[in-house]
């Protein structure tokens, strides 16, 4: 309770618990004080302990139905009153009758409500439960203490456009000499004028108090001048000024409406709180801690794993770049070649390309950074050398260029009969596979043959080129169960030969 706010800490706090003795008629008063309370009281106050009622059908599990008219009343309260449950776990049931089999009873009945005012000012608010032991209820851990709100990362904000000041800003900080060139100099221009935007938007924007005091004092003046003499440029100015007051306003004012709004915004947040669970069984919920932890897995994740060469999979690959071609692709790019990059990457789905020329795109493709996101704060920033970026045309290219490489191997497979064809109707083409993304289909008979040649060539594809067969994901869909079909005439046969001693229509005995 020491990180409790200034306001909060001298605050009385009421916890009504136990209604289990407590009739339908003397809750319904009790709730009622509650809410005459919350209208009263503009200050934080939370209510807990064993409502002896549920929210909704979710919060029980066994016996009779649950009375909607109690739950209802229940809601109803809790809307009218302003409270929020602040219990992580909303899916624990707290409470059981102790019996066993079919008899056995789960309900929520334990919780913490805490109101509107206590949700805006303590950030740190949660309720967790305990295990049940000894009890037929769990018992509920609650703590109370403002979370460390850290800087987050810039964001241009689109109302300092709007500021008579902007573009001279923007013009002082471009002049700015950073002693260095190319993309060097353009890196720390951009990053001075971040932190000339950040102190100007604390020293203009930040102070709102004062300057709706000047506002309010230039307002004064402007129209005491209209009162001594009238003047066409005083009253355009006045306007100015008018409305400069009014949005200023606007922005310390406009929103004291608004706590319904505040309140669910600090509920998110308490809510998307992330705790993780450690190697060594406890649980932290400490952003830094958690940011590093993912930072690694991640940095882990995207390294590329060992591969193992096989020279088996490109004997079936023409050469189509040559010499000459080459040439073309490693000489300096002209203007228009260089906005135009993006017709040179489907060439990448070719073989054939020289040294120089792939050293070239995989020094562009590789030099990439990952920073990990957790509650604001930006943690790690390591280099990832396997995986597919969405939105990267040459990382698709050179993803299409490995995939023909197995799409040729099956081909050859299936020419060579090592791998039968999947069966169409008369007169359609047998398809072989189909690709999505990095989801590939492939059709194929379904003999045990087939299926062991195929499992063999994606082992080999995978091992030669470090990427992950995801067995979890992946399946075989062989077709329907057929109706085995008997003729007739072996139905009619006698039964001594198998038959059902059925007479056949061509039967001349039969008339």
């Amino acid at each position: 309770m020491n990180d409790l706010p200034e306001d909060c800490r001298e605050s009385r706090l009421e916890y009504l618990e136990d209604f289990n003795h407590i009739n339908l008629h003397a809750r319904r008063r009790i709730w009622e004080g509650l809410r005459n309370l919350n209208n009263k009281i503009k200050a934080p106050w939370i209510v807990g302990g064993d409502f002896n009622v549920i929210y909704n059908w979710n919060e029980k599990r066994g016996g009779r139905l649950a009375d909607d008219g109690s739950m209802m009343e229940f809601n109803s309260f809790i809307t009218q009153s302003g409270l929020t449950d602040i219990s992580l776990n909303n899916s624990a049931l707290s409470w059981t009758n102790n019996q066993q089999g079919s008899c056995r009873i789960y309900k929520k009945l334990d919780r913490v409500l805490i109101n509107s005012e206590a949700m805006i000012k303590i950030l740190g608010n949660k309720s967790v439960y305990l295990p049940r032991v000894q009890s037929d209820q769990m018992p509920m851990l609650i703590s109370f203490g403002n979370s460390e709100v850290k800087a987050g990362s810039f964001i241009f904000l689109y109302m300092w456009c709007d500021h008579e000041d902007f573009y001279k800003l923007v013009e002082d900080c471009w002049k700015f000499p950073s002693h260095s060139n190319g993309l060097v100099n353009l890196h720390m221009k951009l990053k001075f004028m971040k932190l000339q935007f950040k102190n100007w938007n604390r020293q203009v924007f930040g102070h709102v108090d004062r300057n709706i005091e000047i506002l309010t004092q230039k307002v004064q003046d402007l129209d005491e001048q209209l009162v001594d003499k009238w003047s066409e440029e005083i009253f355009s100015s006045l306007q100015v000024k008018k409305d400069n007051l009014v949005k200023w306003e606007n922005r310390k004012f406009g929103d004291r409406n608004t706590n319904v709004f505040h309140t669910a915004i600090k509920d998110q947040a308490r809510r998307n709180k992330i705790s993780l669970k450690l190697d060594n069984g406890t649980e932290t919920d400490d952003p830094d801690a958690i940011g590093n932890l993912a930072s690694k897995f991640f940095s882990d994740r995207y390294q590329g794993s060992r591969y193992f060469y096989n020279e088996n999979l490109f004997s079936y690959i023409p050469k189509l770049i040559y010499e000459a071609d080459n040439d073309l692709l490693t000489r300096v790019p002209l203007k228009d070649e260089i906005k135009n990059a993006s017709f040179l990457h489907e060439t990448m789905r070719a073989f054939g390309f020289n040294e120089r020329w792939i050293d070239m795109i995989f020094r562009l493709h590789n030099n990439c950074w990952y920073s990990i996101r957790v509650q604001n704060q930006v943690f790690g920033l390591f280099k990832a050398s396997c995986g597919l970026r969405q939105g990267d045309p040459l990382a698709l290219a050179l993803f299409t260029m490995v995939m023909d490489v197995f799409i040729r191997n099956l081909k050859f497979k299936i020419e060579q009969l090592h791998i039968q064809e999947f069966q169409c109707s008369r007169g359609v083409k047998a398809a072989s596979h189909l690709l999505f993304g990095d989801d590939v289909l492939i059709f194929s008979n379904g003999s045990l043959r087939s299926v062991r040649q195929l499992k063999l060539l994606l082992h080999d594809f995978c091992h030669a080129f470090g990427q992950i067969f995801n067995q979890d994901k992946s399946n075989f869909f062989g077709d329907q169960k057929r109706f085995h079909w008997i003729a007739w005439y072996k139905i009619a046969k006698p039964i001594e030969e198998g038959g059902l001693n059925l007479k056949l229509l061509t039967d001349s005995s039969f008339y």
